[in-house]
């Protein structure tokens, strides 16, 4: 996943919402976004999650059907 992708995914959350979401810190958002920090394998499967709109805060809750 490329920085351009991970920031397109992130959508409308603020940096703060998808920190606490994904578990790292803003600091961390902000590399991945500017690309001094690589994007793992498990932080691109909870980006799919959130774009998926299965993983939300929104409601504050993991949505199950």
């Amino acid at each position: 996943m490329t920085p351009k992708q991970f920031k397109k995914m992130r959508g409308d959350y603020t940096l703060t919402e998808l920190s606490e979401l994904i578990g790292v810190t803003t600091r961390t958002i902000r590399r991945y976004e500017d690309g001094t920090r690589s994007i793992g394998k498990p932080v691109q499967i909870l980006m799919e999650l959130v774009q998926s709109g299965t993983l939300g805060i929104k409601n504050n809750d993991v949505k199950t059907e």
